[in-house]
């Protein structure tokens, strides 16, 4: 080989090597600044659900029986404070298809679900309706079919949907279990109690709260609509202090076995207008409206619960 040959080859040598080593140098110095500005961007989104976010990790995305985990997030606050979950869900039909943005919070409960994306050329209104049932609903393997017995595509497809979404929540690693009642008792709470009896035909469990109050779960079943003599059971959580004032409450929706959606939404208005005030005042009889369109059956079942609570709790 002559030197000639040899000068070019070392040339064309340095040559490869500088363009390879400004690759490696550009991809070291702008690979980071753009996965910061992807980050700082998937950070403004997630802000608008969770105003205090300040960091999250993104989970490995997956399909499910169909059904796209196109964006899975654990939420941080300060000091990585566990803030909830955000999901975005996606499955198609023969009509097209249904995004999902879904918030879970700590309890595993659905807070909040948006729709992104509907394309159905049928029933989208009677989707949308199906889709707010969700709310509240518990996320796990075991998601509860809120929808009853369906015939449409596209919500045989937001069943799916869910049931994915529960399958892949229970898959992940999770917050740590956040006390049940710590929104109404705090961090430093303890159940030094449990108690389990039955009153006027309900299920009655009632928890002693050291030096802070008491948690009664009652499930009772009554009639939900007047054209029926059906009865369906509905359970009520209900936390008071030591004094009997009625700290807060909630209706799980995988317990409340009556008419859901804008129903349930006109019950738990009526169970809050307790929130504050005593037990012992609780009326013996329900006073409010009797219009079906607000739930009435529904309403009376869940003040019969709240007399139970008095009764029990002045026992």
């Amino acid at each position: 080989m002559t030197a000639t040959k040899i000068k070019k080859l070392i040339i064309l040598f340095v040559s490869m090597a500088f363009s390879f080593g400004l690759v490696i140098l550009s991809h070291a110095i702008f690979d980071p600044i753009k996965k910061e500005r992807d980050r700082q961007e998937m950070l403004d989104e997630v802000k608008v659900y969770y105003p205090n976010v300040i960091d999250f990790e993104q989970l490995t995305k997956d399909t499910i029986n169909g059904v796209s985990i196109e964006l899975a997030l654990k939420v941080y606050g300060k000091d990585e404070t566990p803030l909830g979950y955000l999901y975005i869900i996606n499955a198609g039909n023969s009509f097209g298809n249904i995004k999902l943005r879904v918030l879970v919070n700590l309890k595993d409960r659905i807070d909040k679900i948006e729709i992104v994306e509907l394309n159905q050329t049928m029933y989208q209104s009677r989707t949308q309706e199906a889709i707010k049932l969700y709310v509240d609903a518990l996320v796990s393997s075991n998601m509860p079919d809120v929808l009853g017995s369906v015939t449409s595509v596209s919500l045989n497809t937001l069943i799916s949907m869910m049931k994915s979404l529960g399958v892949y929540h229970d898959s992940i690693i999770k917050f740590p279990n956040m006390l049940p009642y710590k929104e109404y008792f705090g961090d430093d709470y303890e159940v030094v109690s449990t108690e389990i009896t039955t009153y006027d035909g309900a299920e009655v469990k009632v928890e002693s709260i050291k030096d802070k109050g008491y948690v009664y779960t009652v499930t009772k079943s009554g009639i939900y609509n007047s054209d029926s003599d059906v009865e369906r059971p509905i359970t009520l959580i209900l936390a008071l202090d030591l004094e009997g004032k009625i700290i807060g409450g909630e209706l799980p929706s995988d317990l409340y076995k009556h008419s859901g959606g804008n129903y349930r939404a006109t019950v738990i208005e009526y169970l809050e207008l307790f929130f504050d005030g005593k037990i012992q005042d609780v009326l013996d009889n329900y006073a409010g409206a009797s219009d079906p369109s607000i739930a009435y059956n529904s309403r009376r079942l869940v003040h019969k619960i709240l007399v139970i609570i008095r009764e029990v709790y002045q026992s």
